[in-house]
């Protein structure tokens, strides 16, 4: 079977559930907090955000860690609205959007002058309306 559905979950590799594997039974404390196990747990996800910078010829500061794809809309279709790059801009998105983008796009439609457009898919293309 191929699977191809990887919207809501994805499979770990081997490699990357053994680097987990402490953190997720062992040393799970809140990285925000200031307790050694808090502060342990920080360490752990600098670290973290160090080797990945490093990887992809970042800086660790531009390595943003999030929950999930509600989370990455907001910080990518809204941090790009918000960021003062654009007094006004188009946002093209598509219906079948995950519901936070399409939130998000809508929101930044509303309060950011950006108006949006969204495309519909049918059996034998796609069509666009606003």
């Amino acid at each position: 079977m191929i699977y191809l559905d990887y919207n809501a979950t994805t499979p770990i590799c081997d490699a990357a559930r053994e680097a987990m594997l402490p953190y997720l039974t062992r040393h799970f404390g809140n990285p925000s907090s200031v307790h050694a196990v808090g502060r342990e747990a920080r360490a752990a996800i600098d670290d973290a955000r160090d080797k990945l910078a490093a990887f992809v010829h970042a800086k660790p500061g531009e390595i943003i860690f999030n929950s999930g794809a509600t989370e990455s809309c907001n910080l990518g279709v809204l941090g790009l609205a918000r960021s003062g790059s654009s007094r006004s801009g188009h946002i093209i998105s598509n219906k079948a959007e995950h519901h936070g983008a399409k939130f998000h796009e809508s929101a930044a439609s509303a309060e950011c002058c950006f108006t949006a457009t969204w495309s519909r898919r049918s059996a034998n293309s796609i069509s666009m309306s606003r």
